[in-house]
């Protein structure tokens, strides 16, 4: 990436706070990730019943009874709308977040599951109309990690108790494009716009435990590591549109860390309900420092809170072929009041789902709809970025298809 000429007294004087912080936490995914965990709300530490156990818990790929091959993707269509007191405001554009996923699971031996795959634990943004007269230039955010995770579980006791643990190879991309505001309030005339991408430059790691404490009852436990990301890419400020010039920078962004843990409760032969909890850690989000190639290192504050999120799920077997599935969740917001703005928005969330599954032979088709929604009121205080009213909703289609093929378990111990 060539470096372009600056103007240098101007830019230079902007450029000094143009550290961007481009998080939500609704990047936390209210309700999860996968089809079949979709639909029962995210809800899904102990039951970790498929592919998507890479996420929720890798201890639950010892449930496998055969090698399998599992794809799918979870389709976003977010909606935000911002209204100040004097009745302005915006609503975003019509915009879709493909997450797909794909995952290889195989049976090593008779107590251990060997296991790769793709997915996208964190992921969102808005995209809103560039409306300049109203003085709301908050175009676009995107912010997303990728992760390629090689794993491995392995059954401690048959059946009863297992561990997993997994190494996390992660990509991420940033965008973010607005009115400057980096000094603590909006000035209009000054845009911004930056971004920037990771290429496999960050690690982590997860662990898993799941208990099959009676024949009805399981209790999952889990971590996943917090995962920073190095990104390189280029701030452009312009003023009335007329461009004041841009660098190229190099900045690490550090993904949060989660705990969960959740029980999966068969109530009868047909009727299954789980429980989950999450804690997700923002502490080494604190900052984010970008490194200029002519400007001086400028660090970001964040003021990023942790969150938590709960999650209820159900499933039940009509036939021994279809199952339907339902799920409720809530998401506490992580981005403060201070910080909020039109396309870094945060609320208290709620989701609810429907899915069902179904199994022919060797294959497994499992489809899932969430329906999810925040609101937040900012008051007009000194301290405040951009107070209004602010409301989040969306759409999340999922859909996944398995085909399990090779040798089942009791074949794997015999050699």
């Amino acid at each position: 990436m060539e470096d372009c000429p600056m103007k240098p007294m101007l830019f230079t004087v902007f450029a000094m706070f143009a550290s961007l912080a481009a998080w939500a936490g609704g990047l936390d995914r209210v309700d999860g990730l996968g089809a079949k965990a979709l639909g029962m709300g995210g809800a899904y530490n102990a039951v970790a019943g498929d592919g998507s156990a890479l996420y929720y818990n890798v201890a639950g790929l010892t449930q496998a009874e055969s090698d399998y091959v599992q794809m799918g993707t979870d389709l976003i269509f977010p909606r935000f709308n911002f209204e100040r007191s004097d009745g302005t405001g915006l609503e975003s554009d019509f915009s879709i977040f493909p997450m797909p996923m794909f995952m290889l699971v195989n049976r090593l031996s008779e107590k251990s599951v060997g296991t790769v795959g793709t997915y996208a634990p964190f992921g969102l943004g808005v995209d809103n109309p560039n409306d300049q007269r109203h003085g709301l230039q908050y175009q676009k955010s995107k912010l997303g990690l990728i992760n390629l995770t090689c794993a491995v579980a392995y059954e401690l006791v048959e059946d009863k108790l297992s561990i997993g643990a997994g190494i996390d190879i992660a990509s991420g991309q940033l965008v973010y494009n607005s009115v400057f505001h980096q000094l603590g309030f909006g000035i209009d005339p000054v845009t911004m716009k930056t971004s920037a991408d990771g290429y496999a430059t960050g690690f982590g790691y997860r662990l898993g435990l799941r208990w099959q404490i009676t024949d009805s009852l399981a209790w999952g436990l889990s971590y996943s590591s917090p995962v920073k990301v190095k990104m390189e890419g280029e701030t452009e400020i312009a003023l009335f549109r007329w461009p004041l010039g841009r660098d190229h920078f190099t900045t690490d962004v550090t993904f949060p860390a989660r705990f969960g843990t959740g029980f999966e409760w068969w109530v009868g032969p047909k009727l299954k309900l789980a429980l989950d909890a999450n804690y997700y850690d923002y502490r080494r989000l604190g900052r984010i420092a970008f490194d200029f190639d002519h400007l001086p290192t400028i660090s970001q504050k964040m003021l990023l809170e942790n969150n938590y999120s709960f999650h209820l799920g159900a499933e039940e077997w009509l036939t021994k072929d279809l199952c339907v599935r339902a799920g409720l969740a809530w998401l506490k917001c992580s981005i403060p009041e201070s910080t909020t703005n039109p396309i870094m928005a945060d609320g208290d969330g709620w989701g609810a789902t429907i899915g069902l599954g179904y199994t022919k032979k060797d294959w497994t088709f499992d489809l899932a709809y969430n329906y999810y929604w925040a609101k937040r009121q900012v008051e007009p205080t000194w301290n405040r970025l951009a107070p209004g009213d602010y409301k989040m909703d969306g759409h999340i289609l999922s859909a996944a298809v398995t085909y399990r093929f090779g040798r089942e378990k009791k074949d794997a111990a015999a050699q």
